[in-house]
């Protein structure tokens, strides 16, 4: 019989940051990423910056000849089966 473990979470997700602040990537800690400050800087009093990150990068758009590359290999991959 298999156990099934729910993930618990300490913070709500909507009140964390997505990265480590600053202050616990330079002293490589774990960081709870709370915000205004994660509870390790809380703790130490010190100041917890968040760096921003950049948005990620679209991927680009599949053009016309990969669909066609797409179908042709798709074609031979069949052949094969059959």
């Amino acid at each position: 019989m298999a156990l099934l473990l729910t993930p618990k979470y300490r913070y709500p997700l909507e009140a964390r940051a997505p990265q480590a602040c600053g202050s616990c990537k330079k002293m490589k800690r774990k960081c709870d990423k709370a915000l205004p400050a994660c509870g390790l800087c809380a703790r130490m009093d010190r100041r917890c910056d968040y760096a921003e990150s950049p948005p990620p990068e679209p991927h680009p758009a599949p053009t016309a000849h990969d669909f066609a590359a797409l179908q042709l290999k798709l074609l031979d991959l069949e052949s094969r089966l059959i």
